[in-house]
């Protein structure tokens, strides 16, 4: 017969649900590092007036800030992808000559088409009137750093759990 109540982890289980938790925080650390470069808002604005577009992206701990001539960009597309897997997220760039500048991304690739298509069609029109387009992901952003902080306190718990219930189960 068996001194251990029937509650108590064997030694796998105990070993399997540690790799668990550790994996777990490794993952919110990773996933709250990409959460971090993502911008909270994007701002375009483009003007024939001034002959400048400005994008400017506000970070959780930074602002980046570009101005652009118009007479640089050569349009608005959305990069090609590399590793060939499909995306999930569409990101929006400005075509220059030199370099591409990033703009925002879009979860959805008709709402991507529709931005780049509004941008095109601008930069074709010289009479056309100044070009706004803002993108705000301060809900969803907020929304996942909450889900983060909720799965990590239940993986210390479940860790601490684990640790003692280790020491006391093997006496």
């Amino acid at each position: 017969m068996s001194s251990r109540p029937p509650t108590a982890l064997d030694d796998r289980s105990r070993l399997t649900l540690r790799v668990v938790v550790v994996f777990g925080l490794l993952m919110v650390v990773f996933v709250g590092r990409l959460l971090a470069q993502n911008p909270l808002t994007s701002r375009l604005t483009c003007e024939h007036a001034s002959g400048l577009c400005t994008i400017a992206q506000v970070l959780r701990r930074s602002t980046q800030h570009w101005v652009v001539p118009l007479r640089n960009i050569k349009g608005a597309e959305i990069p090609p992808r590399h590793g060939g897997r499909p995306s999930t997220s569409y990101t929006v760039s400005l075509r220059v000559a030199n370099r591409d500048y990033y703009f925002t991304s879009y979860n959805s690739r008709s709402t991507a088409l529709g931005v780049i298509a509004r941008i095109n069609a601008f930069l074709k029109d010289p009479s056309a009137p100044p070009l706004v387009i803002e993108h705000d992901e301060r809900t969803l952003n907020s929304i996942a750093w909450i889900l983060m902080i909720l799965v990590s306190i239940a993986l210390l718990g479940m860790g601490a759990w684990t640790f003692r219930r280790g020491r006391t189960g093997s006496s």
